[in-house]
């Protein structure tokens, strides 16, 4: 069966890619695994989410441009599991003095009005957390480890494997539909 008209278009192929690990400690590295329809080059800016006195994130460094050129989309396994293997565009190393938080190191194509895409990473102090985002990840269209785009949508049985190697697509809640008029935003909810 099809997958739901409503989870479409959740990933551009234009810039994407994803970190070695979703969360390291000051001074670990990450290593980025970058892809690019077509090839080119991409810059990255990186900027720690929060408020800042309502300001919003706070860039905290930049790096690149860097070569990168498209990588395949692997194949889905019976336990739902797609894992990329692609080649490694660039180490970071976290800087020792960067605070715990959530980061977005974005991608953005050197050409003018580059598309843009996001990795998103945590930078953790000692304390334990259980957080992850990759269990309701549909990259590269609509497999997660609880919907393939089938009926029923939501799963809950056992067999099924999530990988941190791909890239983060778009949550369902905000899906941009493409309308004469232009893009428009609208609300995905909960399906039970």
């Amino acid at each position: 069966m099809a997958a739901s008209p409503l989870v479409r278009n959740l990933r551009s192929s234009a810039v994407e890619g994803y970190a070695s690990n979703t969360s390291c400690y000051p001074g670990e590295s990450l290593d980025r695994y970058l892809s690019l329809d077509p090839e080119g080059q991409v810059a990255i800016d990186i900027y720690r989410l929060g408020y800042y006195d309502g300001s919003g994130g706070r860039h905290v460094g930049s790096i690149g441009p860097f070569e990168v050129a498209t990588q395949p989309v692997p194949n889905v396994s019976i336990e739902r599991l797609r894992e990329c293997a692609w080649g490694k565009t660039t180490t970071f190393q976290v800087p020792e003095d960067w605070t715990s938080g959530v980061y977005l190191a974005k991608l953005t194509r050197t050409e003018d009005l580059g598309p843009q895409s996001y990795v998103v990473f945590v930078v953790k102090s000692r304390n334990p957390s259980d957080l992850t985002w990759q269990a309701y990840n549909k990259w590269p269209a609509s497999d997660s480890t609880y919907d393939d785009g089938s009926c029923p949508v939501w799963y809950s049985g056992k067999n099924v494997r999530v990988s941190f190697n791909r890239p983060y697509t778009k949550y369902c809640r905000s899906l941009t539909h493409l309308c004469p008029w232009g893009p428009v935003n609208s609300f995905c909810g909960n399906i039970h």
